[in-house]
């Protein structure tokens, strides 16, 4: 279970929490460079600073052992941040993280990549929105039933999985990063809230650099909600990184 914090305490600790340094812009837990941000000449070029290394800063400010990533890719975000809790809590059994995507590799394919026994994969149905059009047509993705099915039949049965193999007490944290359209942002923070545990919290990945899931996240109503601007600006001008999440909060 996740801290009872409020949102000025979050915001102090994550601003704390967070370091960036220059001269070596990885994620320590995989040794990646991030694919949209790279330093040249101590130039930020690109969105965000890695994804995973702010992942772990909101997961270790709020102290979350069970993690949902909606929107797998190559698995390079869930094993960073399973190392991570692996290095936090080591004598810690009660962990889960859970990846979720339509096929192996992501939208371009190919194979997944965990270094940690913690990371589960997992496939479920895609719906049907205006992103992503390659679905209706790619061999590969798990379920490709979901074609002949309506979109609330779908989240029903997206929904009954989910339940099977969420942890008792809920996730912690549930990251979304999957269909980038207004609607499957807004499907994934229905599936979010559906699972989350006392306490829990949604981050939204591309928050600031995707314009139909920052109106996803706009339309929010009702739960405590912080976009990290104030905390952009901040590290923008001093560190040359900028985050690009939103994130939820469910009160209980």
């Amino acid at each position: 279970m996740n801290k009872k914090l409020s949102l000025d305490e979050f915001k102090n600790l994550f601003d704390d929490q967070f370091c960036f340094d220059e001269n070596n812009f990885t994620c320590e837990h995989i040794g990646r460079r991030d694919e949209d941000g790279i330093i040249r000449d101590k130039t930020f070029l690109g969105a965000r600073i890695n994804t995973a290394s702010s992942l772990i800063a909101v997961a270790d400010v709020l102290g979350s052992k069970n993690i949902l990533e909606i929107g797998t890719w190559k698995g390079y975000t869930s094993t960073a941040i399973a190392l991570f809790l692996e290095q936090k809590y080591p004598n810690t059994e009660e962990m889960v993280v859970d990846t979720l995507d339509i096929k192996v590799g992501g939208y371009d394919g190919g194979s997944t990549f965990t270094k940690s026994s913690l990371v589960k994969f997992y496939f479920w149905l895609p719906h049907h929105t205006r992103y992503d059009d390659w679905k209706y047509h790619d061999i590969y993705i798990t379920h490709p039933e979901f074609k002949h099915l309506r979109n609330e039949v779908i989240y029903d049965k997206n929904l009954a999985f989910l339940n099977s193999i969420k942890p008792s007490s809920g996730y912690d944290l549930v990251f979304i990063d999957g269909d980038h359209s207004f609607e499957g942002a807004s499907f994934d923070y229905r599936y979010a809230m559906d699972v989350l545990g006392p306490n829990g919290a949604v981050v939204f990945d591309d928050r600031q650099g995707h314009a139909a899931v920052g109106h996803a996240f706009d339309s929010i109503e009702g739960e405590e909600k912080w976009d990290f601007l104030e905390i952009n600006e901040k590290h923008f001008k001093e560190q040359n990184v900028m985050h690009n999440f939103g994130i939820v909060f469910k009160r209980n």
